[in-house]
């Protein structure tokens, strides 16, 4: 030993447990590629034992410090992840990403125990790790069939952060004949996107057959898969059962103008005899674009609905529509709507207003003369958000410079001035 190390044990004799000496000692191991003496490395073993949580989390720091010369507290490390908390796991998911492949071989056959906890901690940690642990993939494809339930269920979810290696594997799972087990593929998959597209057709079977009593995390995975998921997703529209119907427009909605060829599908969902579904394929077509004008006759009759609520979504869902002037036809319903029992509806209908545009100013002006100041602050504030294309509205917003009320007269003169410099 040299007299650099000796003078760093004797250091750490000293104090045990002082970090700053313990780093120093595993820097120079790690520099020189050299395990730490039996003495110490057999007091970290010991102290992995110990029933103060502070104590082990210092020593598995230490411990991924050393990186691959931690090997030696490989088994030690099993025995810990049965009885480890959350943070603890976490830890020693870090020491066995450092040793590196030794130490994911060793999870590996972990998976194969008698011990059902020692196969749980082995399957979170593997987890944890995360793509640095492909090599356990055939391990947990082998734990997808292990006796315990909340095995399986884990080594589901572990497989989904392997990448895409782990493919293969989550695509049989969906076979499986534990539901969640089937669930939790099915959502890895799905996190993983197009590169897993393979995987629809089963997904299409199961939703069909043995998910068709729950079928929601399925659908919600298509919705990941891109523009090939969408005919699965467009016939589960037509499906009898509801909760399918509504998972399928949410996750057409999700796709965006990806979803564009579900137009058709999603307006005749607009008919459905739920009213949540109703509601889920018109936010699914606003989401879509400009291209969803279908949904505005629905909407618009939905603004006629006795529930304040639904009024209030069906105003605030046009409003997410790239209406434009091609939005015209929604003009009477929503000016209507200006006279709502309920203020937060009639201000969003005149948001609405505003986006259409130049189609909406005659009805805008003529509301700066209504008996209900509200609606007439409304109407100014409206005709400013319009801006510049609203100029033929400035005698009537400057006659409402003179309002009785302070807030229209307000509204007024910010209305004017966003219309430009003709409004002066």
């Amino acid at each position: 030993m040299d007299e650099t190390l000796q003078k760093l044990y004797r250091e750490l004799e000293s104090d045990p447990i002082d970090p700053e000496q313990q780093r120093r000692l595993l820097s120079y191991h790690r520099r020189m590629a050299n395990p730490p003496s039996l003495a110490i490395l057999d007091q970290w073993l010991d102290d992995l034992e110990s029933e103060n949580a502070e104590i082990v989390l210092e020593r598995l720091e230490v411990l991924a410090q050393l990186g691959p010369l931690a090997d030696f507290a490989i088994e030690a490390l099993l025995q810990r992840c049965q009885c480890g908390t959350h943070r603890i796991l976490c830890n020693i998911a870090k020491v066995f990403k450092e040793i590196g492949s030794k130490g994911i071989l060793a999870l590996s056959r972990a998976l194969k125990d008698d011990n059902l906890e020692l196969r749980l901690g082995a399957v979170w940690v593997l987890g944890e790790v995360g793509s640095e642990a492909k090599e356990a993939i055939p391990a947990l494809t082998y734990a997808l069939q292990d006796e315990s339930l909340n095995v399986r269920e884990a080594a589901a979810c572990t497989l989904g952060e392997m990448g895409l290696q782990a493919i293969p594997a989550l695509t049989e799972a969906l076979d499986g004949e534990d539901r969640s087990v089937r669930v939790n593929a099915a959502e890895a998959l799905g996190r993983m996107g197009s590169e897993a597209n393979a995987a629809i057709p089963i997904i299409a079977h199961n939703l069909q057959n043995k998910d068709s009593a729950s079928p929601w995390h399925m659908v919600t995975a298509l919705g990941n898969f891109g523009s090939e998921a969408i005919p699965v997703l467009t016939h589960s529209l037509q499906n009898g059962n509801s909760e399918l119907r509504l998972g399928a427009a949410r996750a057409l909605g999700k796709m965006e103008s990806v979803a564009k060829d579900a137009i058709p599908a999603l307006a005749n969902a607009l008919g459905d005899a739920e009213l949540v579904v109703r509601m889920e394929a018109a936010v699914a077509l606003a989401k879509i674009g400009s291209i969803a004008k279908e949904v505005i006759p629905p909407l618009t009759n939905a603004l006629q609905n006795e529930d304040s609520g639904i009024r209030h979504w069906a105003v605030k869902t046009l409003g997410k529509i790239n209406l434009g002037p091609g939005g015209k036809e929604a003009i009477p319903a929503l000016v209507a709507a200006l006279q709502d029992d309920y203020s937060i509806v009639r201000w969003s209908a005149g948001e609405v207003l505003g986006k259409i545009g130049s189609e909406a100013i005659p009805v805008l002006i003529d509301s700066l003369e209504d008996k209900e100041s509200e609606l007439r602050s409304i109407a100014a504030r409206t005709l400013g958000d319009i801006g510049s294309e609203a100029k033929e509205a400035i005698p009537a917003l400057t006659h409402a410079l003179q309002d009785e009320n302070s807030r229209v007269r307000a509204w007024a003169a910010r209305a004017l001035e966003l219309i430009g410099s003709d409004a002066k």
